[in-house]
């Protein structure tokens, strides 16, 4: 069985200590599993098909986790930095308020946005109607030709 290095082991649980490292032979690349608080996280090891279901391979991932009672995070080929550069962005409790912000500024933007397109659209369509009604009356001259 093939193991990640000490100082990849450690760093990992310094950062969290429920992290584990291993590797998937299933996808040839090293696996990041997180310890699961209560066992109604963790997947069942089997595959559903139409005629009922199956079990899955004891090697396959989603039974290597079943067994130790871990959730998969992600895979990575690479054990150095750029694991933990990954591990630090998928970290949504770190990012905290700041991430909450981001995302409803955001949508203030994205909504502000819509708002003028709209506004534009009433503007051209208000301007249309009184071009209309002022050539239906007489006050201006047809401009198609």
């Amino acid at each position: 069985m093939r193991s990640a290095p000490l100082y990849i082991r450690e760093e990992l649980q310094r950062y969290d200590p429920y992290l584990r490292i291993r590797w998937s032979y299933q996808r040839k690349k090293w696996a990041v599993d997180r310890k699961a608080q209560g066992r109604s996280q963790i997947f069942l090891p089997i595959k559903y098909t139409p005629w009922g279901y199956k079990k899955l391979p004891e090697h396959s991932d989603i039974s290597i986790c079943y067994r130790n009672q871990t959730i998969n995070i992600f895979y990575t080929p690479h054990l150095d930095r750029r694991l933990f550069l990954a591990l630090f962005e998928m970290d949504s409790f770190r990012w905290g308020k700041r991430f909450v912000s981001k995302l409803e500024e955001s949508e203030k933007k994205e909504q502000k946005r819509i708002d003028k397109y709209d506004s534009g659209e009433l503007d051209a369509l208000s301007g249309d109607v009184y071009d209309h009604l002022a050539y239906k009356e007489g006050r201006r001259a047809s401009m198609a030709s």
